[in-house]
């Protein structure tokens, strides 16, 4: 009887000491950011999301919830919940797009207007976690994080070189 409890107490330690599923999820990076519209009523960004699923078996991806700043304000969160499957061994990728006002990141505050002129270099920082759920139904928390120069502008003439200054093409 005795035997057969530390038998039983073998295994159970054996299969809760197996590594999870989920650790063999990585973080790959963040596409650059892109500026997709810089209209009066509406700015609409860019990104999408890289991780790498080096398990022998698929996984669920649950959600993606992230913050986005333009020059430290907050100009959204956004959440995407989904369920989908993540093949065994590959590269997933998830688009972050994120629209939101122009006063929301480019109001002067001393004169409580919206300063939108054509070309406006500002510091874009995405920041958040994406969850994923194993077979075993662990779910893990893996966090993100980009900050890059975006040239806000209509003159497709125009980008940012390597120092964040605004060139023609």
């Amino acid at each position: 009887m005795k035997n057969t409890f530390y038998l039983f107490a073998l295994i159970f330690l054996l299969f809760s000491c197996k590594n999870s599923t989920t650790d063999n999820i990585k973080f790959q990076d963040l596409e650059p950011i892109t500026l997709k519209q810089f209209k009066k009523k509406n700015v609409a960004l860019n990104s999408a999301l890289r991780f790498l699923n080096e398990n022998e078996e698929s996984v669920i991806f649950n959600k993606v919830e992230y913050d986005v700043f333009v020059d430290g304000k907050n100009v959204g969160t956004y959440i995407d919940k989904t369920n989908e499957k993540v093949a065994k061994n590959g590269v997933y990728k998830i688009d972050l797009p994120a629209n939101f006002s122009p006063e929301k990141a480019f109001t002067d505050l001393d004169y409580g207007i919206a300063k939108i002129k054509s070309d406006i270099v500002a510091e874009v920082k995405y920041e958040g976690y994406f969850t994923i759920t194993d077979s075993n139904k662990k779910e893990e928390e893996v966090k993100f994080s980009k900050v890059q120069k975006v040239l806000f502008s209509n003159n497709k003439k125009l980008k940012l070189d390597e120092n964040g200054t605004i060139i023609e093409k």
